[in-house]
């Protein structure tokens, strides 16, 4: 909030949801006599922004094209050194089961390690839960 008010470009996105949004891209063009609405614009949404956060990594539907995408913004905000937080359920690195490591691959989990400082925060998923028990 403190850099949108300071006038700095913020994107926001939930990995998914930018993902759906890239696919209902293809093969569209903007209004008008705009250009046509790419992968590319949709990336650079995110590679761009003087402030970028990429909610949920790891929760959306895994295939190549996924990860390539991913990689996409990952390198270009490691290489651009501009400010991004990333939030996972995903530890960089396990020995066993899924890690940003295992599920995108160590050169996403090789940049992720070099320009990130984690935090760690350990509660209770405070989003409410369907109950078996009936009134």
């Amino acid at each position: 909030r403190a850099s949108a008010m300071a006038g700095e470009s913020v994107a926001w996105w939930h990995v998914s949801t930018w993902l759906r949004v890239i696919r209902s891209t293809f093969d569209r063009r903007g209004d008008g006599d705009t250009e046509p609405i790419s992968e590319l614009a949709m990336v650079d949404t995110l590679t761009r922004a003087d402030v970028a956060v990429v909610d949920d990594l790891g929760a959306e539907y895994m295939t190549d094209w996924t990860r390539s995408m991913v990689y996409a913004v990952v390198n270009g905000r490691d290489s651009t050194m501009l400010p991004t937080i990333y939030t996972t359920n995903l530890p960089l690195d396990a020995p066993k089961g899924d890690s940003i490591a295992s599920v995108y691959g160590d050169r996403v989990a090789s940049r992720l390690s070099r320009c990130v400082r984690i935090v760690l925060r350990d509660s209770a998923d405070l989003r409410p839960r369907k109950s078996s028990v009936s009134p």
